[in-house]
């Protein structure tokens, strides 16, 4: 590229670049049409007072499953206790590293004197109790409650994930009885 002008050598870059770009874009295709990797689905769109899970899956089948618990337009929000029960022969929950779980930012906002977070693996369940502390009031709108952080064991199959023994409480220790709770499905593809 020596005795090339300018122009000749941002012809030749031009053309190295959507080379690469389409290199890159060939292999994305190749990954979605074999569908390796872990995908996280919904169960359905969270309306009004939904406490529902989000997740975000990665191209590796034996890589990291992020579930973020979410609440959804819910009023006056104190604390949250529930069980989330994963599909052992899919999913690992790594209890031991520091970021399994990790409380969001919700239920701490505005003048929350802290929080309590408690997250304890039962076989295949996950018990969180997430609650604000001290005199401040429930928390209204839309955030994360928590993440949980899982890892695919590189089987191929598809399972629910499912809430069991939910309960919202607002600021006055009541619980919040027409909350709605939405969990999904995981599914896991190998190369096999």
């Amino acid at each position: 590229m020596t005795n090339l002008s300018p122009a000749e050598r941002r012809v030749g870059v031009r053309v190295g670049i959507v080379a690469l770009c389409c290199g890159l874009l060939a292999s994305a295709v190749f990954a979605q049409e074999t569908g390796v990797g872990i995908e996280f689905s919904a169960r359905g769109v969270p309306g009004l007072e939904t406490i529902y899970l989000e997740g975000t899956g990665t191209d590796d089948p034996g890589g990291l499953l992020r579930i973020d618990v979410r609440a959804n337009e819910i009023t006056d929000l104190y604390g949250v206790s529930l069980a989330l029960q994963f599909p052992e022969k899919l999913l690992r929950f790594p209890k031991s590293r520091s970021s399994a779980f990790v409380e969001g930012p919700f239920l701490s906002a505005n003048g929350a004197e802290e929080t309590i977070l408690l997250v304890r693996l039962v076989e295949n369940e996950i018990i969180v109790g997430l609650s604000r502390k001290g005199e401040s009031a429930g928390m209204s709108g839309s955030g994360l409650l928590v993440s949980l952080e899982f890892r695919g064991l590189e089987v191929s199959g598809k399972r629910a994930l499912r809430f069991r023994r939910t309960a919202a409480f607002d600021a006055e220790g009541q619980e919040i009885e027409n909350t709605t709770w939405l969990a999904g499905k995981v599914v896991i593809k190998t190369s096999d």
